[in-house]
């Protein structure tokens, strides 16, 4: 339905269209007022191009859930794509409805594409998952999916009442390289890259407890990633002593799920980290002992505290001669070092 004077919208005028029925509850405003712009759109005017974004990629990805919360990061095969607009149409693009679909080759229905962070939160009418035309397509990193036909629609539905072709595109989310179909895989690949930037995505986006995708049932055995490839507890704390406050404290927490998930892997981390203590000159290993400082007091955020601090006895033994040394001298470092060995003797006999 569209709403408009008998006569026409007149260029330089404003007009107020209000809805005057029962509207409680609505998303949407009931009254808007717009100024009719002087500028004429032609049929090449409006003319959108679907466009794909780079290569389809293994990413934790925001998801809806119905499971005591809103929505969680979880592992997913992304495919990012776009809409181009012509020049003409930059000025009104907040004005432009998309709509994307897509089936299986060779003869699947189309199906609508549309991405939910969160189910407590719904996206407007038209918009695509990022806004600015930027949308993204995905499958779960466990489900085998093969080739598709995506296809989008855009429309400027103030000057008419259909939406437009913007084109088609082949793609394959199956083809996204390698075998990451969990947050750890992923953190390990992206720690051997040494990609910052992905390093603190995936550790910010990575859940702080036990969420399906990597124990199953909870509790049991490792099912979706070998201990092989888990990430060296070395080179996590390596990375948690670089960047900002808040890419230190997701890489801490990553850790603490580590030491609390994959208690063999972390302790064979913490003698390797110990080894590293006793080879570091005072500077380096003053260091060292305040970032393990600042790791314990991560700790106290963690809703499974108890199940770290069963483990911290066997984590710290390997750097008590590095602690112990160090405790000796009147420094930050120092008290960093007493503090240590004071919350590990809480839990461990030496």
């Amino acid at each position: 339905m569209r709403v408009a004077p008998v006569d026409g919208f007149k260029p330089g005028r404003q007009y107020k269209i209000s809805y005057n029925k029962k509207s409680s509850g609505w998303a949407y405003a009931k009254e808007v007022q717009v100024t009719i712009d002087n500028a004429v759109l032609t049929e090449a005017d409006l003319n959108f191009q679907l466009q794909l974004t780079g290569q389809p990629r293994q990413q934790m990805l925001p998801l809806m859930t119905g499971q005591g919360s809103c929505g969680r990061p979880q592992p997913a095969i992304v495919q990012e794509f776009s809409f181009t607009l012509p020049d003409t149409l930059q000025t009104y693009s907040d004005g432009v409805t998309y709509f994307s679909e897509s089936r299986r080759v060779p003869d699947g229905k189309y199906t609508e594409v549309r991405y939910e962070p969160s189910i407590c939160d719904e996206r407007d009418f038209g918009a695509t998952a990022s806004g600015n035309g930027k949308d993204l397509i995905y499958t779960d990193c466990d489900i085998t999916d093969g080739p598709r036909t995506l296809r989008g629609w855009a429309g400027f539905l103030e000057v008419e009442d259909k939406l437009r072709l913007a084109g088609t595109e082949e793609i394959n989310l199956a083809s996204a390289s390698g075998n990451v179909c969990a947050g750890f895989n992923m953190l390990t690949k992206a720690l051997f890259q040494r990609d910052k930037q992905k390093i603190r995505d995936i550790a910010c986006a990575m859940p702080l407890r036990y969420d399906g995708e990597y124990f199953s049932p909870p509790g049991g055995a490792p099912h979706s990633i070998d201990p092989a490839d888990l990430p060296a507890l070395k080179d996590l704390f390596q990375f948690s002593e670089e960047g900002d406050a808040e890419d230190r404290r997701c890489v801490r927490r990553v850790l603490w799920r580590l030491i609390i998930e994959a208690p063999t892997a972390a302790q064979t981390g913490a003698d390797k980290l110990g080894e590293l203590l006793a080879s570091l000159p005072p500077d380096e290993l003053e260091h060292k002992i305040l970032n393990i400082h600042e790791l314990l007091g991560e700790l106290d955020t963690l809703t499974d505290r108890k199940d770290a601090e069963q483990r911290l006895s066997a984590l710290v033994r390997p750097l008590l001669p590095a602690l112990r040394e160090t405790a000796k001298f009147k420094t930050p470092a120092a008290k960093a070092a007493r503090a240590i060995l004071n919350r590990s003797n809480t839990h461990a006999k030496f």
